[in-house]
């Protein structure tokens, strides 16, 4: 019997395939950003690697801008870099 192959999703920077557990979902729920970190809430949601690099790479090219505040796309820049930093140091 074959394993099951892992869920692959893009990453919105590198347009590259990865596993979805490797990978943060954003989706946007009632005008705000969630951190989908079960990949379960509904609607659509973008993909960003966990790296910390990619991290700030995303926010410093503002692909989200045209979704969210700057105000609103500041507090997920802090709160997803510091998960990543978290992430790094375990």
């Amino acid at each position: 019997m074959n394993p099951k192959p892992s869920i692959q999703r893009m990453d919105i920077l590198s347009r590259t395939s990865y596993p979805k557990e490797e990978l943060y979902r954003l989706v946007k729920q009632d005008g705000k950003f969630l951190l989908d970190k079960d990949y379960k809430l509904p609607g659509r949601g973008v993909y960003v690697h966990k790296d910390e690099e990619t991290l700030k790479k995303v926010f410093q090219k503002g692909l989200l801008r045209k979704y969210a505040s700057k105000e609103e796309l500041e507090v997920l820049e802090s709160e997803l870099i510091k998960d990543a930093h978290s992430k790094t140091n375990q």
